[in-house]
């Protein structure tokens, strides 16, 4: 974390995703997200509820104008994954149709970016601590850990969005001295400090990263109950498994492509 405070390394790596209407091009859904660097590239990370609104308008939002504007630059190339649940009697004709059509979707997805995208951090202050302005992090997969009890946890995000005319209002928001419960499936259960009474107090940090206390991510958040402390994140590890299939299933593809053009070459020297 070098010279930052944990808090504000939290703050630092957690960016906005918005969505707009695509009739009227105005903001009608937020969310949260983090830049990853893994195997030499990088990545924007959500959850898929965050994105599934609209998957051809979403945007990350690369800091404010002078005015209050947020600068938004448009993402695309989302990797999604849908779930299928296959019983005896499915004919090959429905297992198609389900391919097709998911009976779910795994509720993370995330798009390459490029190496030198900056987004701007805006200054605050939450009492506590100062988060300065500057550009916000990229979190390193390397040093991605599982969660642990004897731990506590922190993610931040911006909740209770109003738009009012051309700008949107937001509050931002830290959440800390969380503590982690157990697993289950694709999921960590986490513990938050208070009761979830209001939603609005969550809704907003979908798809932040939550880091431990050296600033390694853990898990990403998803989802509360409301009415309890229980927060639902989404496994690192199983991330790190999806990206690593899609680079894989990449390098398959080029290799094919590679082959095709060999045989081609291959072909045309034979008949010149």
């Amino acid at each position: 974390m070098d010279h930052l405070s944990l808090g504000e390394f939290v703050v630092r790596s957690s960016v906005s995703i918005v969505s707009l209407d695509p009739a009227t091009q105005i903001p009608c859904n937020w969310g949260s997200g983090f830049m990853l660097r893994y195997q030499g590239r990088h990545f924007l990370v959500t959850v898929y509820h965050v994105i599934k609104v609209d998957l051809d308008h979403m945007y990350i939002e690369m800091g404010k104008d002078a005015s209050g504007h947020g600068i938004l630059q448009p993402i695309g190339g989302f990797y999604t994954f849908g779930q299928i649940v296959l019983k005896k009697k499915d004919k090959l004709d429905n297992l198609i149709q389900k391919i097709e059509e998911p009976d779910d979707f795994l509720d993370v997805a995330f798009a390459e970016i490029s190496e030198g995208l900056q987004i701007w951090q805006e200054p605050l202050d939450f009492r506590h601590f100062q988060v300065r302005e500057g550009l916000k992090i990229t979190v390193d997969m390397d040093l991605a850990t599982e969660p642990k009890k004897e731990e506590t946890y922190a993610f931040a995000g911006r909740i209770r969005h109003d738009p009012r005319g051309a700008v949107v209002h937001s509050t931002p928001t830290f959440k800390y001295a969380i503590e982690y419960r157990s697993k289950m499936n694709d999921d960590h259960i986490f513990a938050a400090p208070e009761l979830c009474i209001d939603k609005a107090d969550y809704e907003g940090c979908s798809g932040a990263p939550i880091l431990n206390d050296q600033g390694n991510l853990v898990a990403i958040a998803r989802a509360v109950k409301h009415g309890t402390k229980v927060i639902y994140a989404f496994s690192i590890a199983k991330l790190k498994l999806l990206i690593d299939t899609v680079l894989a299933v990449e390098m398959i593809g080029k290799s094919e492509a590679r082959s095709a053009y060999i045989a081609d070459e291959k072909g045309q020297s034979e008949r010149s």
